[in-house]
């Protein structure tokens, strides 16, 4: 518990800004399908990456 602590508090060592990057980069994932969901003349394909 104590190293998962540690990593979350020091984003300056390597693992910590692996980290950071990879939660980075998952809520900007996170935001681009959900605003793609959000488009009414989607086509199938792309409405179906988005969902799954």
């Amino acid at each position: 518990m104590e190293t998962l602590r540690k990593l979350l508090d020091d984003p300056q060592r390597g693992a910590g800004k692996v980290f950071a990057l990879i939660i980075q980069f998952l809520i900007v994932l996170s935001l681009i399908t959900f605003s793609m969901e959000t488009l009414p003349n989607l086509n199938d394909e792309l409405n179906a990456l988005c969902i799954t």
